[in-house]
């Protein structure tokens, strides 16, 4: 599993708090992450592991669920 783009995105939140991938924006909110995509929350989760890949907590309202790194990176690069 590739969690480069993940891992960037993670890193870049933890430095300015925030950041951007195409319309979503990750944004850090004390332990945990949310991602928006166009302004509207698709997921909240806390990352517990890159290795194990499992984001713990999502708390999103939408239907689709990212529960895993690997979701998320398929999420964000358009191939769920």
């Amino acid at each position: 599993m590739d969690t480069e783009l993940i891992r960037k995105l993670v890193e870049n939140a933890e430095e300015s708090g925030s950041s951007k991938y195409r319309a979503y924006v990750l944004k850090k909110q004390d332990q945990s992450y949310e991602l928006l995509m166009n302004g509207k929350q698709m997921a909240k989760f806390i990352v517990t592991g890159y290795e194990q890949g499992y984001l713990e907590n999502n708390a999103s309202k939408t239907d689709y669920q990212i529960k895993t790194v690997a979701s998320l990176e398929k999420f964000l690069t358009g191939q769920y």
